[in-house]
């Protein structure tokens, strides 16, 4: 038999289980990772699924102020800032994540530029934006704001907030524009990558944008409610820095050290699980890391309805676990 672990008394014979695990809300990805590696005596290696909760897998100070969510209500919102590398991780769920009532394409992406705002003070000079789960898919409009760029109509008032409004771009004022935001290079992850055409709902305002900015739509540009768009016209401005933008799942950091500890893991078992009924992108790509020199365990059907606690999860997941196999 095996080298065996002993899972909540019953003995399974995986001599290695490597953990990466789907979200389990409110919980992180890597919450939910560590919850469940403790469980079934595993390692831990969550992967970056671009929404929030992402900023904390990087290293660096966490860094809390106040802002205001995508109705404009005052709200408190966190980021990482890595000061060594001058790089800034935020989620734009933290401060423009969804709200009950609101439309998307009505919400304000001011906050998250509240937070952006803040990292350029510190000194970034790389701005990560996780831009999954978005509440404000107002083609950055909101951050423009944040950042001094003045958006007006023809009778020269500030445009209201969201992307509808931006239809009625008349004129830009960058007279009080922050500076700090002409440099930076810009990195988007988004779960899904999209160009405008994700916007037909507004492609008034996407085309009025493009002509008032001069940015040309890419494959890329409708990622995030339409967040390059804003980003690539601060780059265009003083022709410095750069925007990038990507699924981070099969190309990141942490996907890369799943790969590397599958591949040095003789007869290793990997486990992921998602509360959805069937295999997420995510945990489709924990079997691509897998290869074919692991076994991949997919639990699934967990439940979305719930709020799950880390000793809710462990349980779930030694109960869906197959029956131990005796292996002899």
């Amino acid at each position: 038999m095996r080298n065996a672990r002993t899972v909540f008394g019953s003995t399974t014979v995986y001599p290695m289980i490597i953990v990466s695990p789907d979200r389990f809300p409110p919980l992180s990805p890597a919450e939910a990772a560590s919850a469940i590696a403790a469980a079934v005596g595993g390692v831990s290696f969550p992967l970056l699924d671009a929404r929030l909760g992402t900023s904390q897998h990087f290293e660096g100070s966490r860094i809390t102020l106040p802002t205001t969510g995508v109705s404009g209500r005052l709200t408190e919102a966190s980021y990482t800032y890595n000061e060594a590398i001058t790089t800034a991780f935020i989620d734009v769920a933290a401060a423009s994540g969804p709200v009950d009532g609101i439309d998307p394409l009505d919400g304000d992406s001011y906050g998250t530029g509240v937070l952006i705002a803040d990292a350029l003070a510190r000194g970034a000079t790389t701005i990560v934006l996780a831009a999954g789960d978005s509440g404000a898919h107002d083609l950055g409009a909101g951050i423009l704001t944040a950042l001094g760029v003045l958006l007006q109509d023809e009778h020269g008032s500030r445009l209201s907030p969201g992307a509808r409004p931006v239809e009625k771009l008349a004129s830009i004022d960058l007279t009080g524009l922050n500076t700090q935001a002409l440099g930076p290079t810009w990195i988007v992850y988004a779960p899904t990558v999209s160009g405008v055409e994700s916007l037909a709902q507004v492609q008034g305002s996407v085309d009025k944008l493009c002509e008032m900015t001069g940015v040309k739509p890419t494959a890329t540009s409708g990622t995030g409610g339409g967040l390059p768009l804003a980003l690539t016209y601060l780059t265009g401005i003083a022709g410095t820095g750069k925007v990038v933008v990507f699924n981070p799942l099969t190309v990141s950091e942490p996907y890369q050290a799943l790969r590397n500890a599958v591949e040095s893991t003789a007869g290793a078992t990997v486990l992921t699980a998602t509360p959805e009924d069937n295999p997420t992108q995510l945990t489709r790509a924990v079997r691509k890391a897998a290869g074919t020199g692991a076994e991949v365990i997919e639990l699934t059907g967990a439940g979305t309805s719930r709020e799950w606690t880390p000793t809710a999860l462990a349980e779930w997941v030694t109960t869906a676990l197959p029956q131990p196999s005796t292996d002899k």
